[in-house]
């Protein structure tokens, strides 16, 4: 079991922004697309600092995430399933 306790306060906060994110899309697990979502949510987070420096359009990629994670749940199974197995046979 993970000690949320231990990481900081903004790690903490999108921890459970990713708690949220999951329940919102129906999903069972949170994976790295819910956990960037979350990142992106907060407010004067880092990451949307990281991303404006590198020139990537904040919103654009919310609406992205926004898109994959709205896809049918057993759609967004089968993708990640598929890309578990690809990344095992490495």
């Amino acid at each position: 079991m993970m000690r949320f306790d231990r990481f900081t306060e903004r790690a903490q906060d999108a921890a459970q922004r990713a708690a949220e994110i999951i329940q919102r899309y129906g999903h069972n697990q949170i994976d790295t697309e819910h956990i960037l979502l979350a990142m992106i949510e907060q407010p004067q987070g880092v990451i949307t600092q990281i991303l404006e420096k590198l020139k990537i359009e904040v919103e654009d990629l919310f609406g992205k995430i926004d898109q994959q994670l709205r896809s049918s749940q057993s759609e967004y199974l089968r993708r990640r399933c598929r890309a578990d197995f690809h990344n095992a046979a490495r």
